[in-house]
């Protein structure tokens, strides 16, 4: 849970070019995997909207995507270069 809020943090401190594009969910949902090929990879909800980070791990592109309750969002960070780290397990060495 740590690592993902500060990969997170990280990722929209070096956010892209298409920052905050939004329009409705359907809409962008397609273009990141139309013209990216990206997909969900994490979802999580605040107090008032659900932020996903999608991703396609083959070009290592992400886009961070915040949904609203009235059915639009916005893409608030995108980049490249994306790492995933697999889960430090206490007590295993890797």
């Amino acid at each position: 849970m740590r690592c993902t809020l500060a990969l997170l943090m990280a990722l929209m401190a070096s956010s892209g070019a298409a920052q905050n594009a939004c329009g409705p969910y359907t809409r962008l949902a397609m273009q990141l995997d139309m013209k990216y090929g990206e997909s969900i990879r994490l979802r999580g909800t605040t107090t008032t909207t659900v932020m996903e980070i999608w991703a396609n791990p083959e070009t290592r592109s992400w886009t961070i995507l915040e949904r609203f309750a009235d059915g639009t969002s916005c893409i608030r960070a995108n980049g490249e270069n994306l790492v995933t780290f697999e889960p430090e397990i206490p007590g295993v060495d890797s």
